[in-house]
């Protein structure tokens, strides 16, 4: 060991009193000292100035009485001195109890913490090892042993809530899905019939993962608030979801971009602060009835292979339909647009209802309605952009916004729409 890393008792002594803010011992009696004979002769003054000297005198032989008083005067300034050194000692001795105390609860209270990060790294690790364990039991068991960490350990909910989303992203279904497997309930009676054991049991892991998210993302009047994870974000981007709900959630930004959902969805009065449905597709119904989604929805490009049902919809600074292609009924009667609505290029192939809906501003430049279209009672703040529009033709019960109309139809049996004015 060299000799910059060993040090002398002294200096190791100087390092004690700076750490307890102590001064070295010979240092502290001398300035007691000092500062006690300051402080007699101060008094002796004073009090001489306040009652006044007394003439001075011709010396006296000191008698035995005078005598005695001085010796007594001697020894109690010795004890005086005496009782002055036991306070410095005691006040550093205490002093040093104190400190000694205070980081023996400081060590007590490190080691608890670092006993307890310990076994809670021991339990993410397990848990997230058994997330790839060849049978299924396993998997549901770290399933369900990461939800209890998140719920005990608030610091740790981000991560867990990543590796639940992180395992729902991996690949499960073939990339082709029956047309017909969709439709007439859930999408399990499918999957039972069309997949090996293996994978049922995989079907029922992924299940369990869904229901742990929307289990601690409910939030209503009668929810059991303590099981709330607040401020969650949820990337499921290119996530195969099978029969997914977040119902009645609420929850901070969500990114589904690529996704693909399976059987009946769930967004039924959800609140959302920031939605990415970019190029997802829904194979199957879909209801967004009485959602809220706040600050931007981006639906651009995405695919809707059942009904898309945003019946009384709260859609806020932007919402993005834009190449968006609804193969069955788009409902959006008593939605309301609070910011800009882009369904530019959407396709409608059966009913688009907009029925008393609200638009701040509704761009549908280049959309193709080719069942029913109506607006029946629909609002605008500022006037409709349906600049290249399309709509089949002839069908008498479009009911389309003020000034607008469609021409004869073309070739296709699609007729561009025009503005009358």
């Amino acid at each position: 060991m060299s000799d910059e890393n060993t040090s002398s008792p002294e200096q190791d002594a100087k390092r004690g009193h700076k750490a307890l803010g102590l001064w070295p011992m010979w240092y502290a009696l001398t300035a007691c000292l000092a500062a006690a004979v300051s402080l007699v002769v101060i008094t002796w003054f004073m009090f001489n100035w306040l009652i006044g000297s007394p003439p001075r005198e011709s010396p006296k032989p000191l008698d035995i009485t005078t005598q005695l008083e001085l010796a007594k005067l001697a020894f109690a300034t010795v004890a005086g001195l005496g009782a002055l050194v036991a306070l410095v000692t005691g006040y550093r001795r205490q002093r040093i109890d104190e400190v000694a105390q205070i980081l023996a609860r400081k060590t007590a209270g490190d080691t608890a913490h670092d006993a307890t990060e310990r076994r809670i790294t021991e339990l993410y690790g397990q848990s997230v090892e058994q997330l790839g364990h060849e049978h299924a039991a396993v998997r549901l068991g770290g399933l369900y042993a990461l939800e209890r960490l998140a719920q005990d350990k608030a610091d740790h909910r981000g991560t867990v809530v990543s590796v639940i989303c992180a395992y729902l992203r991996m690949p499960f279904l073939p990339r082709e899905i029956p047309a017909d497997s969709y439709r007439g309930g859930t999408y399990h009676r499918y999957l039972r019939e069309g997949l090996n054991r293996a994978a049922q049991q995989e079907l029922q892991v992924r299940l369990a993962a869904q229901s742990i998210l929307r289990g601690h993302l409910v939030h209503h009047q009668g929810s059991d608030k303590t099981k709330f994870w607040p401020g969650v974000i949820l990337d499921l981007s290119g996530a195969e979801l099978i029969d997914f709900s977040l119902q009645e959630c609420k929850v901070f930004m969500v990114n589904f971009e690529g996704a693909r959902f399976i059987g009946y969805t769930g967004f039924l009065t959800a609140e959302i602060g920031i939605a990415d449905f970019i190029g997802s597709t829904f194979h199957g119904a879909v209801t967004f009835e009485r959602a809220a989604l706040g600050h931007a929805a981006n639906f651009d490009g995405s695919q809707f292979k059942g009904t898309a049902d945003f019946k009384g919809a709260v859609l806020g600074d932007m919402a993005v339909f834009a190449r968006a292609v609804f193969s069955e009924d788009a409902i959006f009667t008593r939605a309301r647009f609070k910011g800009s609505a882009y369904f530019s290029v959407a396709k409608f192939a059966a009913m688009a209802n907009f029925t008393e809906a609200s638009f701040k501003r509704a761009v549908f430049n280049g959309a193709e309605f080719s069942g029913r279209a109506t607006f029946e009672s629909a609002q605008f703040d500022t006037g409709p952009e349906l600049a290249g529009a399309t709509a089949s033709y002839p069908e008498n019960n479009h009911i389309w916004p003020d000034r607008w109309r469609t021409e004869s139809a073309a070739s296709d049996g699609m007729a561009p729409l025009v503005n009358s004015e």
